[in-house]
């Protein structure tokens, strides 16, 4: 006979399993949380702890770790969790063995024995054991396995295995009870083995976080930002020399225009010194202007007054026949004698020195202009490649976080958000983004948990009840059938309660809500009129205050808040207790104010922060039937007509205040988002 200690919260489900190790001849002791289980294992020897890991005060996996601390006793871990890394973090705490609910109590008593079994023949053996005079050793503490001499490598499976023959002897071991105990042993040898040290774990992030040099370099918005500001460096120091060469040609093309006039003029006025000394065009010297037209690369003409040319005489008298300038600048210059123009000069110039100092300046800037512009593409480039890493690095971690997040790694992150401007807001609005992402999943696996949980506690129930009556435990009755009834309508309610809350979840999504001016009092009065036979049933009393307030909501979704808010009270008051139901507007008259008191246990400081989640049910509330959903709706849709719920001090009982907006005159019937 061993004793066994039972821990679970459900008291249908230890009395289950009490009633079949008790049937097996173990000696049962029971514990509703936690706490009272480690208190019942520091005063009692046991050989076994059968351990629900979904307790109300202390968690199995600590339970666990602590049993483990204080010793080597066996135990077998009970949970509602069928994902995998659940049973591992389980295993991992110090559990023996597990079964999933719903389980069949049959498997479960098959499993303590098994443990059982094993705690008594396989104790562990200090130092190196031998079979078969020397043939086989096996060395359990430093897990080593000889064959003839040689050393094994054995897996840890095949370590399970071994370890779980050589633990029996000249038995026969069954299929399941071998396997059973091989897993079991195979988890205990690869516990330490599985977790990496720190320091590979570091530098593995290290290698999947870091941003290589060279992926920047590769990166195709990189090149295209070091190639834009290159090519925006090599253009500016292009256009800047286009218009130095086209300033340069204009300034240089004035001084020659006013250079060649000047040079028109003396030309004027020394044929004007002719045209006196000859007394007119037929006896003058134009040698002298013929000259400067020359040294200035110039050919004269000269037009007398009515527009005939003239011939042009040296000092000899000989005639001077310039050479026509087909291509080239003219100018004209009058000659006046005695304030009367007798003449006008006609000066053809051709490129001079001005025009080949503009050359020079061309020349000399296209050689400025090839520099400049390799020198802008190597400053370019020395600005563009640090800047383009520094805008390139956020973007890449963020779509480097962005993909790992689409592949499922919650916990994807861009980290350092001391980027420049919108880059470092970008990270830091991604990351944002992922926080409420990993809130909303691990509120989906809570909730999945949860549902869980709330779906196999009454079907472990139902198919214990039943595998007791076909095993001849327990004898048919009407009172066993009742239970199991019980536990139909309970799985019923769970549906229901499902249904419900995801129609509260879609009133916050959704436009489910009908918004309509309504009258809180009367909502109030009328749930209350519906409940009243189950209030008279309970011998409660219900004081009713109820004040005109009108409000902007969804009436039906009101009368829920009300049911579920009375429907607690009357649950948690015992018979003949005392409720209260108030309605009015706020102090400052901005709200309208719903208040529900009962003289029931109350709700301690320690649960006013956890009643309205989903499945919550406090210590002194599991006694009495419930999902733990009805809180949970009424802040659902009061949050979804932008009111607030709270739990308000009271010396007794609970008092519940809800709070919402006034009515502040919209369309009737406007649904609210």
């Amino acid at each position: 006979m061993a004793v066994v200690l039972v821990v679970d919260d459900e008291v249908r489900i230890r009395e289950l399993v009490r009633r079949y190790l008790e049937h097996e001849g173990h000696q049962v002791l029971s514990a509703a949380g936690g706490a009272e289980a480690l208190d019942v294992a520091a005063r009692t020897e046991v050989d076994l702890v059968v351990l629900d890991l979904r307790l109300p005060d202390v968690s199995g996996e600590e339970v666990a770790r602590e049993l483990r601390r204080r010793g080597d006793v066996p135990i077998l871990m009970l949970t509602a969790k069928v994902d995998e890394r659940d049973r591992i973090h389980g295993l991992e705490a110090g559990a023996d063995d597990y079964v999933t609910k719903p389980f069949s109590p049959r498997e479960l008593v098959l499993r303590v024995g098994a443990i059982l079994r094993r705690g008594r023949v396989g104790a562990v053996v200090d130092g190196p054991v031998s079979y078969g005079d020397g043939l086989l050793t096996i060395d359990e503490p430093a897990r080593l396995v000889v064959v003839d001499g040689a050393t094994v490598e054995l897996t840890p499976t095949e370590w399970g295995v071994l370890q779980a023959l050589a633990s029996r002897p000249g038995r026969v071991c069954s299929r399941y009870e071998l396997t059973s105990v091989a897993r079991s042993n195979a988890i205990r040898a690869t516990r330490s083995s599985c977790r990496p040290s720190p320091a590979s774990a570091t530098d593995w992030r290290s290698a999947v976080t870091a941003e290589p040099r060279h992926r920047l370099v590769r990166s195709r918005l990189a090149i295209r930002l070091i190639a834009g500001f290159v090519a925006v460096a090599v253009a500016a120091v292009f256009v800047l020399a286009g218009l130095t060469l086209w300033r340069t040609k204009h300034t240089v093309g004035q001084l020659a225009a006013e250079r060649q006039q000047s040079t028109a003029d003396v030309i004027a006025a020394s044929l004007a010194v002719s045209y006196q000394n000859g007394d007119g065009w037929a006896a003058d010297d134009t040698h002298s202007a013929v000259m400067l037209a020359v040294q200035a690369n110039g050919a004269l003409t000269v037009l007398d007054a009515g527009g005939a040319v003239v011939q042009l005489h040296g000092p000899m008298g000989n005639l001077y026949q310039s050479e026509a300038i087909s291509d080239g600048d003219e100018r004209r210059a009058a000659v006046i004698v005695d304030g009367r123009q007798v003449g006008t000069a006609v000066v053809t110039f051709t490129s001079g020195e001005l025009a080949q100092a503009e050359q020079h300046v061309r020349d000399a800037l296209r050689g400025a202009v090839l520099i400049g512009a390799l020198l802008a593409a190597i400053v370019a480039l020395g600005v563009a490649i640090p800047l383009a890493r520094r805008v390139v690095r956020p973007l890449s971690q963020v779509t480097d976080a962005a993909r790992r997040l689409g592949e499922g790694e919650v916990t994807a992150r861009v980290g350092g958000h001391d980027a420049p401007g919108e880059l470092g807001r970008l990270a830091a609005t991604f990351d944002d983004m992922a926080d409420r992402l990993q809130a909303h999943e691990t509120a989906r696996r809570n909730l999945t948990a949860d549902v869980a949980h709330e779906l196999r506690t009454p079907l472990t129930v139902l198919q214990g009840s039943c595998e007791e009556i076909i095993d001849g435990i327990a004898e048919p009755s009407l009172e066993r059938f009742v239970q199991l009834h019980d536990d139909v309508l309970r799985l019923r309610h769970v549906v229901d309660d499902l249904g419900v809350l995801a129609d509260a979840d879609a009133a916050t999504t959704e436009p489910l809500l009908r918004h309509e001016r309504c009258d809180l009092a009367t909502i109030a009065a009328a749930v209350a009129d519906s409940m009243a036979s189950t209030i008279d049933a309970n011998q409660h009393q219900l004081v009713r205050r109820l004040e005109t307030v009108m409000v902007d909501g969804d009436r039906v979704r009101l009368e829920q808040v009300v049911t579920n808010l009375l429907t607690n009270a009357i649950k948690f008051t015992p018979p003949g207790g005392h409720l209260e139901l108030h309605v009015g507007p706020s102090i400052d008259g901005r709200g309208a104010v719903l208040t529900v008191i009962d003289d029931g246990p109350g709700i301690s400081r320690a649960d006013r922060a956890h009643v309205f989640e989903r499945f919550y049910r406090s210590e002194s509330s599991r006694p009495i039937a419930g999902s733990g959903i009805g809180l949970a709706v009424v802040d659902q849709l009061v949050r979804a007509h932008g009111g607030r719920v709270a739990i308000a001090e009271s010396d007794h009982g609970a008092e519940v205040v809800v709070t919402l907006p006034v009515h502040d005159v919209r369309p009737a019937g406007t649904p609210v988002r």
